[in-house]
């Protein structure tokens, strides 16, 4: 998770600073919540959430969320600081990692149960692609068998990447999970099917 001053750039020609960090911080809270909601679907689970990032305003929401805060080491891309999570899950004696992105813009608690609930064979790797073939969420096996690859159509590197390392690519086209905050027009449609989210940019 980005700092919050510094996330949402391509929204600055219809939000200010201060408006798009209020917008990423409320989209990272509403989905922390929805991973918690998950997790009460799956009671028998043990998972732990964590979120990796280098922002002390972050760090300081984490603290009352009651949830793991990892130091991405001044990852210079979402793809390092992912990998920086996933060497020190293992590290911890973590077996599985799911990655799910801080700004997904409605996610179905239900649809977040169903990916962490999806059978682990030790040799598959879960891919929830995007609307536009970006990579919204991962589950695979640790010690992590490939390299992230995030990016403009992610999906497509992250599928050739657990072809390549002998795994086996499983699409999970999960609604919920196919749309983040990107672009103003990814704005607009939040708020279209959001109107609560109106706030996040009254100056309030």
């Amino acid at each position: 998770m980005k700092d919050p001053l510094d996330a949402k750039t391509r929204l600055s020609i219809s939000l200010t600073q201060q408006e798009r960090a209020r917008l990423a911080t409320a989209l990272f809270i509403h989905v922390v919540e929805c991973v918690k909601r998950a997790l009460t679907l799956l009671p028998d689970s043990h998972i732990d959430i964590g979120v990796i990032t280098s922002s002390e305003t972050i760090r300081d929401l984490v603290a009352g969320l009651d949830v793991k805060w990892i130091d991405d080491g001044g990852a210079s891309t979402l793809s390092c600081a992912v990998d920086q999570a996933a060497k020190i899950a293992h590290e911890q004696g973590y077996d599985i990692l799911c990655v799910l992105p801080g700004d997904l813009a409605d996610p179905s608690h239900k649809d977040i149960a169903r990916l962490l609930d999806y059978p682990k064979s030790g040799r598959d790797v879960v891919i929830c692609p995007s609307g536009d073939l970006g990579t919204n969420a991962l589950l695979l096996p640790l010690p992590c068998p490939i390299d992230f690859a995030y990016g403009d159509r992610s999906f497509h590197r992250h599928y050739q990447a657990s072809v390549e390392a002998g795994l086996v690519p499983v699409i999970l086209p999960l609604n919920s999970l196919k749309r983040d905050v990107d672009t103003v027009r990814d704005w607009h449609d939040l708020q279209h099917r959001r109107p609560d989210v109106a706030f996040w940019s009254d100056g309030r």
